[in-house]
C-alpha cells in the first residue's frame, strides 16, 4: 500500500473573478494556439485575508514535501493573492488520427473550429459546472449563469512542474489544474445578505436609541416629581434617583445577565442612575434646563459608546492637516523659459474631480483606501471616498533614474525616479508613504527628497506563466494642448527618455503586503506608473574629445 500513487485534489472557496471555461478555452481557432489554449479560473479571498493565506500555506507545505523530496528549491505561492486556475483545453494524441468524419457534434462545435485539429489533438471534455440549492442539493448548472462575484467552490489538482531559467537555475513550481465549478451562493444573493444586514444593524441601532431616550425621559420626570416632594429639612444629603433604563435594557436582552460590572457600566454609560447634590436652591425654570441637557446627552450617550473603540479614518488630511504651499523652488527652474514655466504652474495646481486627477500638491483631502469590492476591487489604492474611483496623481520634474530594461530585455519590475521642483513637496510626499504604510515607517534625508514610482512589466499569460511586457505609456506632451485622452495623445518612444528630460508622472498611490525579518507581514505604500509624458528634452552635453583636456602644471 506504500508504493501507491495517489493524485492529490483540494478544494477551494473564493469569490469568483476573471474566468473562461468554454469547451476550447481561450482557443482563437488558429491551429498554432493549440498548446496554449486552456480553460482558466481566479478566485479572491473576498477579504478574509487568515482563512485565504492558510489556504495558501496548506498549498505551499504541500510543495515544500515535493520539494524535500526531490531536493529542488520550490517557488511557492504568494500570500495575500488571487488564485488562478487553469486546464488545458487540448491533449496531444499519441497517434495520429485517421478518421476524416468530425469527431464533435454541431451542438459542441457550432463554429467547426475543431476539425482543422481533431487529427492531433483531443479535446477535453467540458468542465463540470453545478450549483447547490437550498435544500443542499447539487444540480448541474448552465456555464453562462456563472457571474463574477458568486461564491464558488472549485477542485483542483495540484500539478508540479520543474522550471529552468535562462541562468540554469532549476525550481519547483506549482500550479492548480481546474477540475469543477459549484456555485454556492451567486452575487445578487451576496449583495441582499449584505443589504439585509446593513438594515438589521441600522433597525438595531435606532431600536436601542429610541428605547433608552424614552427611558431617561421617564426617569427625569420621575426625578422631578420626587425632588418636588423632598422637605427643606434634609437639603444636606444626597438623593439617589435610579430609572427603568437597566430593567428595559435586561428585557430586551442588550446586556445579557444582570451582574455588577453590567450595572455599574450602564449607569455611567447611559447616564441613567444619578445623584444630585440638593444642597443649593435652584428655580424652577433652572432645572427644566437642566434637565433637558442631561436628557439630551443621554440620548446620545449609547451612539457615542458604540463607537468608542472605532479607528479614524485614514485620510490625506489626517496625515496632511496643512500641505505646504511651496510647490516650486526658484532655483529648480531657472533654466526655464517664462512660457515653460508658466505651464509648469498650471500642472502643479491641476485638479479635475470629474476625471479623479489631483496634483501631488492640491490632492483630494478625503482621499483614502478604496473599499473591497469582489470584482475591481480597489480595497490596496487610494480612492475617492464619495465615488470610490481611484486618484490619478500628477508628478513634474526631470528623470534623476529610469530602470527598464536589462541585458535589452524589460526588467521584471520597472521603476522611475524623480526630484520635485519643491524640497518641502518631496518631504511631504514621503511623510503621506509613511503614514500609509503598516507599521508607520520612518524615512531618512534621502528617500524624503526623491519620488519613486514603480511598474511591474509583466503579464499573465494563458498557460500561467509570466511574460515581460516593455511599458509603453509614453507620450509625447512638448506642446501646450496635448494633454488629453490617452487615445490622443502622441506616443513618444521609452527608450529615448533619459534622465534629465522635464516629464509629467501619472501615478497612483498603492500598497502591497510584505513579510518582514519579524515573520510579520507589513504594509508598504508606493507610487505606481500609469503613464509618462515628456514636457521638455533636456540638452545633452557636448562629450570632451579623448586626450584634450588640459591639465595645468602637467610637463613632461
Amino acid at each position: 500500500m506504500s508504493e501507491t500513487i495517489f493524485p492529490v485534489a483540494v478544494r477551494l472557496q473564493g469569490l469568483l473573478c476573471q474566468f473562461c471555461i468554454d469547451r476550447f478555452g481561450n482557443w482563437t481557432g488558429h491551429e498554432n494556439e493549440v498548446l496554449r489554449a486552456v480553460q482558466h479560473v481566479t478566485l479572491s479571498s473576498g477579504g478574509h485575508k487568515n482563512m485565504w493565506d492558510s489556504t495558501i500555506s496548506s498549498i505551499n507545505l504541500a510543495g515544500e514535501y515535493v520539494s524535500r523530496r526531490l531536493h529542488i528549491p520550490m517557488q511557492g505561492m504568494v500570500y495575500d493573492k488571487d488564485l488562478y486556475l487553469q486546464r488545458h483545453a487540448f491533449i496531444k494524441r499519441s497517434e495520429l488520427l485517421k478518421m476524416k468524419e468530425q469527431i464533435l457534434k454541431v451542438t459542441e462545435d457550432p463554429e467547426d473550429k475543431y476539425f482543422c485539429i481533431q487529427e492531433c489533438w483531443i479535446p477535453q471534455d467540458p468542465l463540470r459546472v453545478a450549483q447547490l440549492t437550498e435544500t443542499g442539493k447539487v444540480v448541474p448548472m448552465n456555464a453562462v449563469l456563472l457571474t463574477e462575484g458568486d461564491l464558488v467552490d472549485v477542485g483542483a489538482k495540484i500539478d508540479f512542474v520543474i522550471h529552468r531559467d535562462r541562468h540554469a537555475q532549476t525550481t519547483l513550481k506549482c500550479f492548480l489544474t481546474c477540475t469543477y465549478i459549484m456555485c454556492i451562493i451567486s452575487t445578487d444573493e451576496i449583495e441582499k445578505m449584505n443589504l439585509e444586514t446593513l438594515k438589521i444593524e441600522r433597525f438595531y441601532l435606532l431600536l436601542t436609541a429610541t428605547n433608552i431616550f424614552l427611558t431617561m425621559t421617564k426617569s427625569k420626570i420621575d426625578a422631578h416629581t420626587e425632588n418636588k416632594t423632598a422637605t427643606e429639612g434634609r437639603l444636606s444629603k444626597h438623593t439617589r434617583l435610579t430609572s427603568t433604563a437597566t430593567e428595559s435594557a435586561d428585557n430586551i436582552g442588550l446586556d445579557g445577565p444582570r451582574t455588577s460590572e453590567n450595572i455599574e457600566s450602564m449607569t455611567d454609560g447611559s447616564g441613567s442612575k444619578t445623584t444630585v447634590d440638593t444642597s443649593f436652591r435652584e428655580t424652577s425654570q433652572e432645572k427644566t434646563k437642566e434637565d433637558r441637557i442631561v436628557a439630551s446627552g443621554s440620548s446620545t450617550s449609547p451612539l457615542k459608546q458604540s463607537n468608542k473603540g472605532a479607528q479614524p479614518a485614514l485620510t490625506v488630511r489626517s496625515v496632511v492637516p496643512n500641505p505646504t504651499k511651496q510647490l516650486i523652488d526658484e532655483e529648480e527652474v531657472d533654466e526655464f523659459d517664462d512660457t515653460l514655466l508658466t505651464r509648469l504652474h498650471k500642472l502643479l495646481e491641476y485638479t479635475n474631480s470629474k476625471a479623479n486627477i489631483y496634483a501631488l500638491g492640491r490632492l483630494l483631502p478625503t482621499a483614502t483606501w478604496g473599499q473591497y469590492k469582489p470584482v475591481n476591487d480597489h480595497s490596496k489604492v487610494l480612492c475617492d471616498p464619495a465615488t470610490g474611483d481611484p486618484i490619478t496623481i500628477w508628478v513634474v520634474r526631470c528623470i534623476t533614474k529610469m530602470w527598464f530594461m536589462k541585458f535589452s530585455n524589460p526588467e521584471n519590475q520597472a521603476s522611475l525616479t524623480i526630484m520635485p521642483l519643491s524640497k518641502t513637496l518631496a518631504q511631504q510626499s514621503a511623510h503621506l508613504l509613511a503614514k500609509f504604510s503598516s507599521p508607520v515607517l520612518n524615512f531618512t534625508q534621502q528617500t524624503s527628497t526623491i519620488i519613486r514610482a514603480i511598474k511591474w512589466q509583466n503579464a499573465k499569460t494563458s498557460d500561467g506563466t509570466s511574460e515581460p511586457i516593455l511599458f509603453d505609456a509614453v507620450y509625447d506632451a512638448r506642446q501646450e494642448g496635448l494633454l488629453k485622452s490617452y487615445s490622443e495623445r502622441p506616443l513618444w518612444n521609452l527608450t529615448d527618455l533619459k534622465p534629465g528630460d522635464l516629464v509629467l508622472l501619472e501615478t497612483k498611490m498603492t500598497h502591497y503586503s510584505k513579510k518582514q525579518e519579524d515573520n510579520k507581514w507589513h504594509s508598504r505604500a508606493q507610487y505606481e506608473m500609469i503613464a509618462i509624458s515628456l514636457l521638455d528634452i533636456a540638452e545633452v552635453p557636448e562629450e570632451t574629445p579623448q586626450g584634450a583636456m588640459q591639465i595645468d602644471g602637467l610637463a613632461i
